[in-house]
Formats: C-alpha cells, sequence, structure tokens
C-alpha cells in the first residue's frame, strides 16, 4: 500500500506541474477566431487560412450552420494577434475574436 500511496502522490505532482506550466505557456498565447462572409465561401477561406498558416499549421474549421461560410478557430502567439487582426480585417473576415487562454498544453 505504502508504495501505491507513492505512486498516487507522485503523479499528483507531475499533474501539477503540468497544470502550472500550462497556466504559465498561455501567457504567450491567444485563440483567434473569425469567419468568412457570406457569398464569399472557399476563395475567403483560403485567404483567411493563408494568413493564419505562419501562427497556425492547422486551424480548426466549421462550416456555418446556414451553409453560407466558415468559422475558423487558430492558436496564435498574442504578439501577432494584432497583426493577425488587421491582416484578416483586410481580407475581410467577419466576426474577428481574439481571446485570452487561462492554460495552453501544446
Amino acid at each position: 500500500m505504502a508504495v501505491e500511496a507513492k505512486e498516487y502522490q507522485k503523479e499528483q505532482q507531475i499533474s501539477r506541474l503540468y497544470y502550472f506550466d500550462a497556466a504559465k505557456n498561455a501567457k504567450t498565447w491567444r485563440v483567434l477566431k473569425c469567419r468568412s462572409l457570406p457569398g464569399q465561401k472557399k476563395a475567403a477561406l483560403s485567404q483567411i487560412l493563408a494568413i493564419l498558416k505562419p501562427a497556425d499549421e492547422s486551424p480548426a474549421i466549421s462550416e456555418l450552420a446556414n451553409g453560407k461560410g466558415f468559422a475558423v478557430e487558430a492558436v496564435v502567439p498574442g504578439k501577432m494577434a494584432a497583426e493577425l487582426v488587421f491582416a484578416l480585417q483586410a481580407a475581410k473576415a467577419a466576426v474577428i475574436v481574439v481571446q485570452d487562454i487561462k492554460h495552453f498544453v501544446p
């Protein structure tokens, strides 16, 4: 039993280290979300992905419920967020949201 208790304590300590590391990593990253405008569909999506590629190789893409565009979500370095927002605006992306991350495990 003593061995099992020590293993459990060790696992708990490792979990805490991951938790604190995730909190530390989160300070330098942001979640960036946007949509392609209705009517632009695939062309706009290609532009959005090209803009985000240096920051996130594989952002999440979802088709909108009405089928008239796409939502894109990427985890990007915080220092690039403002630059990416301006580039996305120029590419006619809509509903651009930048969120802080509480914990991030890459």
